[in-house]
C-alpha cells in the first residue's frame, strides 16, 4: 500500500463583489450611498446645537439690550433758580422856605395848602399851566374864581404858576366847612407855552388829590397838542384830567 498524503483541499470565500452592504463597494459601483448611522447622529447632533444656539440668542440679545437700555438712561433734573433784587431808594424830601405850616406841604419850593381835601397841578415843561376844578354843586374855581367864597363852595386857589412847571393848588382849609360832598372834576388849561404843545414839543401833566381820610390819588395825562375849553371842567372836557368823589 503505497504512502499518500491526503491534501484536504483549502478553500476561502472572498468578498462577493455584489457586497452591497460595503460602503466604498457602493460608491464604487455608483450606487446611491446611504451615511452610516454614526454620521446621520453626529450630523443630527450638530444641527440640534445650532438651533439650542440660535434660540439663546434669540432670548438673550433682546434682554442684554432692555438691561443696557436701562442701565445707561440718564435722568435729569433742571433746577432753576430765581433771584429777587431789592433796590432802596432814598427820596430826600424838598423844604421850603421860610418853612411851610402843618396845615401846609412843600411842592417845588413852594409851600400849599392841604386841609381837608387838596388839587396839586404841575407840568414838565416851564410855561403857564391853569388848575381848574369843579364842585359837586357846580361852582368852577380857577385864576379868575379864586374864593374862598360861596361861589367857591369855600374852595380856594392859593398857588398861581404863570412861569415854571406849577404848582397850582385848589384846597379847603381844615378850619373852614367841609367840602361838599360828591363828584369832582380837575382839568388843565394851557395858558401860554413855548414852544407850543406839539407832538414835537409834547407835554406831560400830573394831578395829586389829598383827602382828610387819606386815600389819595393821582394821575398823569400827555398832551400833543394845544386844548383849551374856555376854564369849564365836567365829564366831557377834554381837558378833563381826573374825576373824583369826596369824602
Amino acid at each position: 500500500m503505497s504512502n499518500q498524503i491526503k491534501v484536504v483541499p483549502y478553500s476561502f470565500t472572498s468578498p462577493s463583489k455584489d457586497d452591497t452592504n460595503n460602503d466604498y463597494d457602493r460608491r464604487r459601483r455608483d450606487i446611491a450611498w446611504a451615511p452610516s448611522t454614526c454620521c446621520t447622529c453626529y450630523s443630527s447632533f450638530c444641527g440640534g446645537l445650532i438651533l439650542l444656539i440660535l434660540l439663546i440668542m434669540a432670548i438673550t440679545i433682546p434682554l442684554l439690550i432692555i438691561i443696557a437700555t436701562s442701565t445707561t438712561s440718564t435722568t435729569t433734573i433742571i433746577t432753576t433758580t430765581s433771584t429777587t433784587s431789592t433796590s432802596t431808594v432814598t427820596t430826600t424830601a424838598i423844604t421850603c422856605s421860610p418853612a411851610c405850616s402843618s396845615q401846609q406841604t412843600c411842592v417845588l419850593d413852594v409851600c400849599v395848602g392841604v386841609g381837608y381835601l387838596s388839587c396839586t397841578l404841575t407840568w414838565s415843561r416851564i410855561g403857564d399851566g391853569d388848575i381848574v376844578v369843579s364842585t359837586p354843586n357846580g361852582n368852577t374855581i380857577n385864576y379868575m374864581n379864586m374864593g374862598p367864597s360861596i361861589y367857591t363852595d369855600q374852595g380856594e386857589l392859593d398857588a398861581d404858576c404863570t412861569n415854571g412847571t406849577g404848582p397850582e393848588n385848589v384846597f379847603w382849609s381844615s378850619g373852614g366847612p367841609v367840602p361838599p360832598t360828591g363828584t369832582y372834576y380837575v382839568c388843565f388849561e394851557p395858558y401860554f407855552f413855548n414852544p407850543n404843545i406839539t407832538s414835537a414839543d409834547p407835554i406831560s401833566v400830573t394831578i395829586d388829590i389829598k383827602r382828610s381820610n387819606n386815600t389819595n390819588l393821582s394821575a398823569t395825562q400827555n398832551y400833543t397838542s394845544t386844548i383849551r375849553n374856555n376854564y369849564a371842567c365836567d365829564a366831557n372836557s377834554m381837558t378833563l384830567l381826573i374825576s373824583f368823589t369826596y369824602p
